[in-house]
């Protein structure tokens, strides 16, 4: 993982701020990743919205997001 940039957010707590958040970058449900390339836009079909084992999370990071870095 040495070369992503990781900013997390906790917004399990509900209160506005959180869920401007969650509007914004439509997120429905979490726990919640969303992954953008390096000019700042989301990367299509990357995102990854539930628990997943670190097996699988990693094979979605070099099929989904590693080839769009």
């Amino acid at each position: 993982m040495a070369d992503y940039d990781f900013y997390g957010a906790d917004i399990t707590e509900i209160n506005q701020e959180n869920q401007t958040i969650m509007a914004d970058y439509d997120i429905f449900g979490l726990p919640s990743f969303v992954f953008f390339a390096p000019d700042g836009d989301e990367i299509p079909e990357s995102r990854v919205l539930g628990e997943m084992d670190s097996e699988r999370f990693l094979k979605h990071l070099e099929r989904r997001v590693a080839p769009h870095l």
